[in-house]
C-alpha cells in the first residue's frame, strides 16, 4: 500500500506508519478478541515449521528464480498494481497449484526477507516528527477498531449461515498480516490453508480495489 500510494503522490511515511500500526494493533488485539468471544485462549508460544537450509535443492532454487523473473515480467506487462509483489506471488501460486513444484522457502530466507522489509519500511520514518507519528497511530487505532468490528460481524453472520468455525472465520477476515494471522491460526489449531487463502484473496482485492478507486477518483 505504501508503494501504491507513493506512485500516486501520497505521503509514503504516513501510509507506511499507518499500515505498520494497523498490523501491530490487529496482532495484539486478535488473541484477546477471540478469547473474549469464544473462550478459546491462543497458545502463542507456537510457531511455523522450521525448514533448514539443507533441505533446499538446486531444482528449488531454479523454480524460485522462475517465479520471480516471470512473475515480475508478467506484472509489468499486465500492469498489475504492486507488480513486484503480485506478479511473483501469482506465478508461485500457479506453479504450486498445478503441481509443477512444491518448493518451500527455508526459515532463514523467510527471516531475512522479513528483516529486509522491516528495515525498508523503518527507513521511511526518517525525519518524521513525534507529533505526526502519534497522530497517525491515533487514526490507525480508530480504523483498526472499526475494521475488527466489521470482521466480527461478518464472521458471526457467516458462521450462523454456514456452520463453519467462528474462530476460523475471524482469522480469515481479519485485517492483519498473512504471517501474523497464520501464526495465531497455528496456535489455535485452525486450518491454516483456509485462513491463508482468504488472506491472500483479501490482499488481491484490497490492492486491486485501491487501484480502481484511485482511477475513479482521478476521473
Amino acid at each position: 500500500m505504501a508503494t501504491l500510494g507513493l506512485e500516486r503522490g501520497g505521503d509514503e511515511k504516513m501510509i507506511a506508519l499507518a499500515q505498520a500500526a494497523r498490523i501491530i494493533l490487529v496482532t495484539l488485539a486478535l488473541p484477546f478478541l477471540i478469547r473474549s468471544v469464544t473462550g478459546v485462549a491462543p497458545d502463542l508460544s507456537g510457531g511455523a515449521a522450521f525448514i533448514p537450509l539443507s533441505s533446499v535443492h538446486t531444482n528449488d532454487v531454479l523454480w524460485f528464480s522462475v517465479a520471480v523473473l516471470f512473475g515480475v515480467a508478467a506484472g509489468i506487462l499486465l500492469r498489475l498494481p504492486a507488480r513486484y509483489l503480485l506478479g511473483p506471488m501469482s506465478a508461485s501460486a500457479i506453479m504450486h497449484v498445478t503441481g509443477l513444484t512444491h518448493f518451500e522457502l527455508p526459515t532463514a530466507a523467510r527471516a531475512a526477507a522479513q528483516i529486509l522489509i522491516g528495515a525498508t519500511i523503518g527507513c521511511r520514518f526518517a525525519m518524521a516528527s513525534p507529533r505526526k507519528i502519534m497522530a497517525v497511530i491515533g487514526l490507525s487505532f480508530g480504523s483498526t477498531i472499526l475494521l475488527l468490528s466489521v470482521t466480527l460481524a461478518f464472521a458471526g453472520f457467516l458462521s450462523f449461515l454456514t456452520g463453519d468455525r467462528f474462530t476460523a472465520l475471524i482469522l480469515a477476515y481479519s485485517p492483519g498480516s498473512v504471517a501474523e494471522v497464520s501464526l495465531i491460526a497455528l496456535s489455535l489449531g485452525v486450518e491454516i490453508p483456509f485462513v491463508v487463502v482468504h488472506q491472500i484473496v483479501r490482499l488481491f482485492l484490497v490492492i486491486g480495489g485501491a487501484a480502481a478507486v484511485f482511477r475513479w477518483m482521478k476521473r
